[in-house]
């Protein structure tokens, strides 16, 4: 079974500060498939932080889509981006 215990924040992956673990079960048999740190207060400040200054000057230079309501950029919960394999 993987325990993923990083996040992806300013272009790296970090441990995380958070102790809460969440069991992930898989969509098919209800089984526990793997297990997650959950992000806490501080994770949540460092990506905020980090998400306000941009590490690559691609961030900066690519307009948002022409489809796009909106022009703020989009986040993902960290708990979703531990997530990903």
């Amino acid at each position: 079974m993987k325990t993923i215990t990083k996040h992806y924040i300013d272009g790296a992956s970090v441990e995380s500060h958070g102790r809460e673990v969440m069991d992930i079960i898989g969509p098919t048999d209800s089984q526990v498939i793997g297990r997650v740190t959950l992000g806490d207060e501080e994770d949540t400040r460092r990506a905020i932080a980090a998400a306000g200054s941009p590490t690559t000057p691609d961030m900066v230079s690519t307009p948002p889509s022409s489809g796009s309501t909106s022009s703020a950029p989009v986040a993902w919960p960290l708990s979703y981006a531990s997530v990903v394999w």
